[in-house]
């Protein structure tokens, strides 16, 4: 009888120690499932901007040189937004933007009743752009200080070729910047 007494005490040790084992293999499993969530939140997060950016790009095919689809910014942020160049010549070019009334890398615009943008670029920033190609070159949109959404704003952006205008012409675009 003490060896089925024995037995019987044993039995619930051994399921204690598989249930103490279980619970933290458990733990364990879901902080590696939450880990593996989160990357993937980002890596979504990041092919979804991606095919946002190639989607404006599919509004500037064609024969432009240079082409600003609509830049959404959302209320109270700083995001970047980019101005496409195509190259149409003979040979590697290097190209910069201007933006038209642009002082010191930055340019405020103002709108009765909606508050102001800032925009931020380095006109010095230099992108070369192999012949048949196109590029996108980036600026940053400051809305912290728009009053509310559905603003637009508008300014130009002009194409300079590093030594010179293109063909002698300025090639010049309108950007309109949408806060939402």
């Amino acid at each position: 009888m003490s060896a089925i007494k024995k037995k019987g005490e044993a039995l619930p040790l051994n399921i204690v120690v598989m249930l103490i084992l279980g619970i933290v293999l458990f733990g364990l499993g879901l902080g590696l499932f939450s880990k593996i969530s989160s990357s993937g939140d980002k890596q979504v997060e990041d092919l979804v901007n991606q095919v946002n950016e190639d989607i404006k790009s599919l509004e500037c095919t064609g024969d432009a040189f240079i082409c600003s689809p609509t830049q959404k910014a959302k209320l109270g942020s700083i995001s970047t937004s980019y101005i496409f160049v195509s190259n149409r010549g003979d040979k590697t070019k290097s190209f910069s933007l201007k933006f038209k009334d642009m002082n010191s890398n930055k340019l405020i615009i103002e709108k009765e009743g909606c508050g102001q943008i800032e925009i931020n670029y380095l006109e010095s920033i230099k992108t070369n752009i192999k012949t048949g190609e196109s590029s996108k070159i980036p600026f940053i949109i400051n809305t912290k200080k728009v009053s509310k959404k559905g603003c637009s704003f508008t300014t130009v952006v002009e194409l300079k070729e590093s030594d010179s205008f293109v063909d002698n012409k300025n090639y010049k675009t309108p950007v309109i910047i949408v806060v939402e």
